[in-house]
């Protein structure tokens, strides 16, 4: 009941206003109160939540779309769906909603979607609105600037920032970072690609611990330094 009868302040000036009242309030009361409900007066943006979107209060799915690359998340949907996926037999709806590599959660799935092949080579439709393109950097650029909402429900992970454990760079032959590789960092992405796997394939889930010590191996284990596409050696 405290903390409802405590205002929240509009402006510095409420901020010097209400800080003392709050602090004396809460010391009174219950000391263990005091830090928060200060640090909350004097700095109200220590205790704000990430952007969220104006409906569901799920993450803005165009804030992270501005630093999404959709090439890389087409390179890692692509190894999403013949690498695991396909290989494990599984129907994308199956795997638990927790799961990153869920289809529901890709940013750019509806819009890649909506790329239809019109027959010509390197030619696209846009089936959202009928109009054509000579290749595939111009509809992309068409659906950044004609369809910036076209983002389905809890859509909102970029598959992009799964390649450092997709190994996207070995993938299509590129050379990777060009700094140079760390253990440590090595270890990082080690310990997020088990991360990954132990929501997406749980031991004792439907697809079993066969599934997930598989891609595990695949996967996570040959994150090392001296890997094509992982630049220099340990450190």
């Amino acid at each position: 009941h405290l903390l409802r009868r405590i205002r929240t302040p509009t402006n510095d000036d409420d901020v010097g206003a209400v800080a003392p009242f709050a602090a004396s309030m809460a010391a009174r009361s219950c000391p263990t109160i005091l830090f928060v409900v200060v640090v909350a007066a004097v700095c109200p943006t220590v205790l704000t939540e990430p952007p969220t979107s104006s409906a569901g209060g799920r993450p803005d799915a165009h804030s992270i779309a501005d630093g999404c690359s959709r090439h890389r998340s087409r390179i890692a949907r692509q190894l999403i769906n013949s690498e695991i996926l396909s290989v494990a037999g599984v129907d994308p709806a199956q795997l638990p909603l927790e799961c990153p590599l869920n289809p529901v959660q890709d940013l750019f799935l509806l819009q890649e979607e909506a790329k239809k092949s019109t027959g010509r080579a390197g030619n696209f439709r846009c089936g959202l609105c009928g109009k054509t393109f000579r290749n595939e950097m111009y509809i992309d650029r068409h659906m950044d600037n004609k369809h910036p909402d076209a983002f389905a429900e809890n859509a909102t992970l970029c598959l992009a920032d799964f390649c450092d454990v997709l190994h996207c760079d070995e993938a299509v032959g590129g050379g990777g970072s060009v700094s140079p590789c760390r253990d440590d960092e090595m270890e990082r992405r080690q310990f997020r690609c088990r991360a990954i796997f132990d929501r997406c394939f749980p031991h004792g889930g439907r697809h079993g611990a066969a599934m997930h010590d598989m891609f595990v191996h695949e996967f996570c284990d040959t994150i090392e330094c001296g890997r094509p596409g992982e630049a220099g050696r340990g450190a």
